[in-house]
């Protein structure tokens, strides 16, 4: 699995598609789709993609492994949440996008009402816009300690290691916005 903004470039949707070909990648969660009108555009047909509600914006999930069994279960503003069956384990895999200039709440409350749904094990992925040193970097801003709050509220745990490359760097600086949550008994499998 690969997670990566995408900053509604074609390029990078092209390079991304490409990637997931030659690295034969199942599943792909991004953020800030490549859209013409309201609708993501260049994944092939053979593709299973499930995205949020938001007008632009928008994050999801491709699924490229036609032998996974996958469920939308939720479907908000900023968050996509799908169910995959992996050897007998329901896996709630979570797409989010944290826009810098909205209000972090809204997002965990979204995170908040998907997680509400059954499974076995979580993978939580997304662009939250939120600075921790616990997932790289040195600054904690607000919206980073109401994420780590969150987060640790629920149990789980930071898949990103702390010594990481930045994941931005351009011109406004670099930061580690893209993170990877995950319940315990998976990063141990993560591990692995």
């Amino acid at each position: 699995m690969v997670q990566l903004n995408l900053h509604h470039s074609i390029a990078a949707t092209s390079n991304i598609l490409q990637r997931a070909k030659d690295q034969n990648l199942s599943i792909l969660s991004l953020q800030e789709l490549y859209q013409v009108g309201a609708s993501p555009k260049c994944f092939p047909d053979y593709v299973q993609l499930y995205t949020s509600e938001r007008e632009k914006l928008k994050c999801g999930l491709a699924m490229f492994n036609p032998s996974l069994s996958a469920m939308k279960v939720f479907s908000g503003i900023n968050v996509v949440g799908v169910v995959i069956r992996v050897r007998g384990k329901n896996i709630l895999v979570i797409s989010c996008y944290g826009p810098p200039k909205e209000n972090i709440n809204e997002l965990l409350e979204e995170l908040d009402e998907c997680l509400t749904f059954t499974h076995d094990h979580l993978l939580l992925t997304g662009d939250f816009n939120a600075k921790s040193p616990l997932w790289g970097g040195s600054i904690e801003d607000e919206r980073g300690r109401q994420l780590l709050e969150f987060i640790l509220s629920k149990g789980l745990a930071v898949v990103n290691e702390e010594d990481s490359p930045p994941t931005f760097d351009g011109g406004r600086g670099m930061s580690w916005v893209d993170i990877t949550f995950s319940d315990p008994g998976l990063l141990q499998d993560i591990l692995k």
